[in-house]
């Protein structure tokens, strides 16, 4: 009698011959592990289109951050004031037409611009060009790098999530667009990282010595995470090798005998009171800050105890995360650290959206967890934080109240604009509290193997 239902006999001849056939059995199990590689294999292309469309194919027609930096270093390299706006509007209009509307909000430190020099030597629309072919080979190393830094590789679903997840990110896309030091910066962390021996010593030192100059705030905080790993060879030559760029690019300065300290203070204390880098409601495009200080900037008058309580909850957080941390080795471990010292420096100081690029070390971390089976409810609540990154949110609600799709008496209102408005500030205090938490979970696993390895 044929019926539309499966015969229980049939199906159990056929779990009889699978279980005495191995070959049938692991072509079984493949089928999921084909479906995961194919599922895994279209995010990761449509992670690569949606990087190239967001990412590559506008930074030639932007480059506006970038274009901030060309001017400056290349300003530094004709012997004139990189911080003085005329010196850089007159640079600007002889290099090619840069744009100058940002100028006056130069406060990078000089070791930048020897770092750039390279391609600060073109005019701007080869520069720019330039600029963009590196940002997006940089992205390229990290996605690469980060996968084997994983212990992954991208014939397995997990090496190509990951890669997709890195490619994903939002800020990762600002970041080219806009011409920004961060994918550079970031090669130059993760590559470092992938030394070992010697050439960790003075390439890895070199490396980080450079992501330093790049950005002080976040590639110090790195040289500093090799100290507390106990590599100190390492963060020593880094040191070295940063006080160097930094003496060579000061010393060019003096040689032309450029004054450029006042300026250069002048150019800090605008940008961080009224300017781009001040939290409070005067700076319009606060929205985009990372750090602590814009959310309680909203609740609180500006003076000295935002900054005790920035500092505090970071120290807080920092000092407990790195307890267990220093007691840990292996791989995880060291995503889980790299993890915390990045999201730390998001919120201890001035970062802007593109800086949430360093999100992708507790992606990494969560990935490996979840790949070894070793804990599932941290991993993901750390993806799930990690995902609030995965568009521009904040830009997004700035844009609906601008146009009015937000009523203004909510737009304008204190829980808006502390609450709502801050919320990837909030996910990332929780992304700090949960990797200190996962420290403190592969701490006590660790103590339970060891007590039953003992036994």
């Amino acid at each position: 009698m044929a019926t539309g239902d499966s015969n229980p006999i049939d199906e159990q001849d056929h779990t009889n011959a699978t279980a005495a056939n191995p070959i049938a059995q692991a072509q079984d199990d493949n089928v999921p592990r084909k479906a995961r590689t194919i599922i895994c294999a279209v995010l990761l292309c449509a992670a690569c289109a949606e990087f190239v469309a967001r990412g590559t194919s506008r930074a030639p027609g932007n480059s506006a951050d970038f274009a901030v930096f060309y001017t400056d270093s290349r300003a530094w390299l004709e012997g004139a004031n990189p911080y003085d706006v005329e010196d850089l509007r007159r640079v600007a209009r002889e290099s090619g037409g840069a744009p100058d509307a940002s100028l006056k909000n130069s406060a990078y430190p000089p070791a930048t611009f020897i770092v750039l020099a390279p391609v600060s030597v073109l005019r701007w629309p080869a520069a720019k060009i330039a600029w963009t072919a590196i940002n997006t080979a940089a992205v390229l190393v990290v996605a690469l790098g980060l996968v084997r830094l994983a212990g992954l590789s991208f014939a397995q679903p997990a090496g190509m999530l990951l890669a997709a997840g890195t490619l994903a990110l939002a800020p990762m896309h600002t970041s080219v667009h806009t011409g920004q030091l961060t994918p550079v910066l970031l090669a130059c962390i993760v590559m470092a990282c992938l030394l070992d021996g010697k050439r960790r010593v003075w390439l890895g030192g070199a490396l980080l010595a450079i992501a330093a100059a790049l950005k002080p705030q976040v590639g110090l905080l790195f040289v500093g995470f090799e100290f507390i790993r106990g590599r100190f060879r390492v963060a020593l030559t880094a040191i070295v090798f940063t006080a160097l760029l930094f003496a060579a690019a000061i010393g060019w300065l003096a040689v032309n005998d450029v004054d450029w300290v006042a300026s250069w203070h002048d150019n800090y204390h605008a940008f961080m009171h009224g300017g781009s880098g001040d939290p409070g409601p005067i700076n319009p495009g606060r929205h985009q800050l990372l750090n602590l200080h814009y959310p309680l900037r909203t609740f609180l008058p500006a003076g000295p105890a935002i900054q005790v309580i920035t500092l505090s909850f970071v120290g807080a957080v920092g000092i407990v995360g790195l307890i267990p941390l220093m007691k840990l080795r292996g791989r995880s471990a060291e995503l889980l650290g790299l993890g915390l010292f990045g999201v730390l420096s998001l919120l201890a100081v001035y970062q802007r959206y593109y800086s949430a690029v360093l999100l992708i070390f507790p992606l990494a971390w969560a990935v490996v967890e979840l790949h070894s089976g070793r804990a599932r409810t941290l991993p993901v609540i750390s993806l799930a934080l990690t995902a609030v990154f995965l568009a521009p949110t904040a830009t997004v609600l700035k844009i609906a109240a601008d146009k009015g799709y937000v009523p203004a008496a909510v737009a304008d209102s204190q829980w808006w604009q502390g609450l709502v408005m801050p919320h990837q500030v909030y996910a990332l205090a929780a992304m700090a509290v949960v990797l200190v938490a996962a420290a403190w979970q592969a701490r006590r696993r660790n103590r339970v193997t060891a007590a039953t390895c003992g036994n």
